[in-house]
């Protein structure tokens, strides 16, 4: 279902709701190259497993966060076949992956300190 642009408070409804929380931004365009999503930095706060692509712009740790997408493949197959994984998989491991976000995010850089790491990867 499409239900187009929502409010914050409609977006975190449907969040809590998931299983999974899907980013299907791919590596195909050049730009992803110095994207980073603040989508997925949200998403992650959720507590809930995030799909997506480990994009260049990212710092490499959060590899160990998402369950990254193999961008070998094509981009629907590749988002699938991830899915399906996440979906079968034990959730005790991706709670880990969750666990080990949250250590991450509270160390002394903090939100603040992240989001400006993220600032300065653009400039």
């Amino acid at each position: 279902m499409f239900l187009g642009q929502v409010s914050p408070e409609v977006a975190i409804e449907w969040q809590s709701r998931a299983s999974v929380l899907v980013n299907p931004r791919s590596v195909v365009e050049e730009y992803t190259r110095y994207s980073f999503p603040s989508k997925n930095i949200e998403y992650l706060l959720s507590g809930k497993p995030v799909v997506g692509y480990y994009l260049e712009g990212m710092p490499q740790i959060y590899q160990n966060f998402l369950c990254c997408v193999d961008p070998s493949l094509p981009p629907d197959e590749a988002l699938a076949v991830k899915l399906g994984e996440v979906l079968s998989s034990d959730s005790a491991a991706l709670f880990e992956k969750n666990k080990q976000f949250f250590a991450y995010a509270r160390k002394p850089l903090g939100a603040e300190g992240i989001a400006r790491s993220i600032i300065e990867l653009t400039i």
